[in-house]
């Protein structure tokens, strides 16, 4: 199953960059839709985030940026580490 890649987020970013140049900087911040963030970076469990990345791969999306936790010394390997093996399955599939 190849999912669907759909993103129109012109208006609601319009009217961001109004109210930001406006000065309300508060107004600006709570019309941000959610979903904007939901479908520009791969959050949520392994189903959701190879959805994501099938849709990417369908859409030629070809290069992601990657940030990961540094908090812990070992999470950021670990953390790359299970992304390029899940990177590896979406893309053999």
């Amino acid at each position: 199953m190849t999912a669907a890649l759909t993103l129109d987020f012109g208006d609601a970013v319009e009217e961001v960059r109004q109210l930001w140049q406006s000065g309300d900087r508060d107004a600006a911040a709570a019309a941000v839709p959610i979903e904007i963030g939901l479908h520009t970076n791969l959050l949520g469990g392994v189903a959701e985030v190879g959805d994501r990345r099938r849709a990417y791969s369908a859409a030629e999306i070809r290069t992601l940026r990657v940030r990961v936790d540094t908090g812990n010394p070992t999470t950021p390997l670990d953390s790359l580490a299970r992304l390029m093996d899940h990177v590896h399955a979406v893309n053999t599939e």
